[in-house]
């Protein structure tokens, strides 16, 4: 459970009226104590914000930078929905938007929503700012289908929720929410923050993301509290992992249209080349329906891009055959294929 003394800054827990404890977070930005920006902390924001204008610089190299954020859609839906239980990997849903029903996690559907969910809420940033009204419509995009579809999906709860293992209750959960009654209020003090100018931009979202995910691991922050959590988030956001997928797209883009050149590819192989930046699983009725192609000018492309080392058949199958672009793939799996232990 989360510290109820001085070092617990993001909140506390507090016994409620019918006996169980919630945790109530404290107000953004901090006040008590105010957030300390110390020099070294500076420093790790002004790096990890120079690392985001490289990461943003190397993206425009890409020539269409929304199959690189699509990717990374898909794994942070991966990881994320395997901290609340899923089994679901990167390559069953990339093998699930392919072929529909196929024989795969029951819960994988969930993540095909996640993604269809995030990249909702990327599209309707264009019209519509970062808000309260944004996160619900995000949420019923995200229950569409599946488990809780029918608990007001796109409504803020009316009733008290908890998480902990199966058969828990609210006395012996892991981690308690704010009550009902309460949940506007910090929901509003929540989107007031988010365009609060006093702080700068990666700090609020450093701190949005520790009150929403106010988990009973991640609350206390340790000994630092939301400073210490600052500069963790800060230090991570610096890390020059997604600026080396970057260019390590950007190269073997290069690789493969350079052999593509030289082999004199034809334009129906170009197409299905570029569609292997969204989706690195392909089958041949999917490229055809993609493309709009013949089934045999479908598997005449596909058999190509094998010959040509950039597809790499999965099955082993003489039918039903499933071509992974697997040197791309493999710049996102890592660390999506085998899910953390969590409760069943």
């Amino acid at each position: 459970m989360v510290n109820n003394g001085d070092d617990a800054r993001a909140g506390a827990y507090v016994r409620q009226p019918t006996g169980y404890r919630a945790f109530i977070p404290r107000p953004l930005p901090p006040a008590d104590p105010p957030l300390d920006l110390t020099l070294a902390r500076s420093s790790l924001l002004s790096d990890a914000t120079l690392a985001l204008g490289r990461l943003d610089a190397a993206a425009q190299l890409i020539p269409n930078p929304d199959l690189f954020v699509g990717m990374y859609v898909h794994r942070e839906a991966v990881l994320s929905s395997q901290i609340e239980g899923t089994r679901a990997s990167l390559t069953d849903v990339l093998v699930f938007e392919v072929e529909g029903e196929v024989e795969l996690p029951v819960d994988v559907g969930e993540v095909v929503n996640y993604v269809g969910a995030m990249n909702h809420g990327l599209a309707r940033l264009s019209q519509l700012t970062l808000s309260l009204n944004l996160i619900r419509e995000i949420h019923r995009e995200l229950m569409r289908g599946v488990r809780g579809h029918n608990r007001d999906p796109g409504e803020f709860r009316r009733t008290q929720s908890w998480v902990g293992p199966e058969g828990s209750v609210l006395a012996t959960a892991t981690f308690v929410p704010p009550p009902p009654h309460l949940l506007m209020e910090h929901l509003g003090n929540l989107e007031s923050f988010m365009y609060e100018e006093s702080h700068p931009a990666l700090v609020r979202a450093g701190l949005i993301g520790l009150s929403t995910a106010a988990s009973s691991r991640m609350c206390g922050c340790g000994e630092a509290g939301r400073s210490g959590w600052t500069s963790s988030f800060a230090a991570s956001s610096r890390r020059p992992t997604r600026q080396h997928t970057a260019r390590a797209i950007l190269d073997l883009m290069g690789r493969h249209r350079r052999v593509l050149q030289e082999r004199r590819a034809s334009p129906a192989t170009l197409r299905a080349h570029e569609l292997l930046w969204r989706s690195p699983i392909i089958t041949v009725p999917f490229l055809r329906c993609e493309l709009n192609l013949t089934f045999a000018s479908a598997n005449g492309v596909v058999a190509r891009l094998e010959e040509l080392g950039i597809l790499e058949e999965q099955t082993g199958f003489r039918r039903n055959r499933r071509f992974a672009c697997a040197d791309h793939l493999r710049l996102f799996i890592e660390g999506t294929e085998a899910p953390p232990d969590a409760p069943s």
